[in-house]
């Protein structure tokens, strides 16, 4: 493979709150998922990772999650309907397509955070809501997704593209989703463990679980969490490491369905 988007969980602090180091991310990736205000940012900081990212020629895409600060949208939060879900994330798309705006700037895809986005991967219903409700302002613009997901599938149903992404900051199950964050191996903290799994991502277009089950995987961009403790190490040392091997990072790629 000879060209990767590389993306980061971005935009997160709000208010007193400092999570992530955004503008030196902003000078390594070339995608950033920018928060909506639920799981984390607010309008301020919505607005600077926005120009930040223009000033860097970073595509941009809004990230919506659950209205969860008190634990960062990584909370499972039941109760509503896959409608009224749809609309949560609606909202949150439409504060950043405004300030996006006033930035002269464009969204150029959505992306699911944390909790919601874990359970739009394995339960149908609440993948349907959300691509339905998507499809409702007629973007043309893709979803970024695990593959092999509910939600993969609902996009593939309703022929909404889609950009497949996988983390190299996070182990995977044997069913391909990820380890839960309540487990001690759910986020890798050694980078050449994380930089060695990109390269046989890449490389065999599959995934490993923590068991050693291989699942085949489309992959179109790599995603580096924001408020990992070691982002911007793994951020610097990761694209240097595939660069070196000959692999362009880029957001220009191709949007599949």
């Amino acid at each position: 493979m000879s060209v990767v988007d590389l993306n980061a969980d971005l935009g997160e602090s709000f208010g007193a709150y400092k999570i992530g180091c955004d503008e030196a991310l902003l000078q390594i990736v070339s995608s950033a998922n920018i928060a909506c205000g639920f799981h984390g940012g607010d309008p301020d900081v919505m607005d600077q990772t926005i120009k930040a990212a223009l000033k860097n020629s970073v595509r941009m895409g809004a990230h919506p999650g659950f209205k969860d600060l008190a634990g960062f949208g990584r909370r499972v939060i039941r109760g509503d309907s896959p409608e009224q879900i749809g609309r949560m994330i609606l909202y949150q798309i439409g504060a950043f397509q405004a300030l996006s705006a006033a930035n002269g700037a464009k969204m150029a895809y959505v992306k699911l955070h944390g909790a919601l986005s874990n359970i739009a991967m394995v339960e149908p219903e609440i993948a349907t809501g959300f691509v339905e409700a998507f499809a409702r302002l007629e973007t043309g613009l893709p979803i970024m997704v695990m593959p092999n997901s509910a939600l993969s599938r609902a996009c593939a149903t309703a022929d909404i593209p889609v950009i497949n992404e996988v983390f190299a900051d996070r182990a995977y199950m044997p069913d391909g989703t990820l380890v839960p964050r309540s487990a001690d191996n759910a986020v890798i903290h050694d980078e050449e463990q994380a930089i060695n799994g990109v390269h046989r991502m890449l490389d065999h277009q599959c995934i490993t679980a923590f068991d050693g089950t291989q699942i085949n995987t489309p992959i179109d961009s790599i995603c580096i969490h924001g408020d990992h403790p070691q982002a911007l190490s793994l951020a610097q040392n990761l694209r240097a490491s595939l660069e070196k091997n000959g692999v362009t990072i880029s957001a220009g790629l191709a949007a599949k369905i």
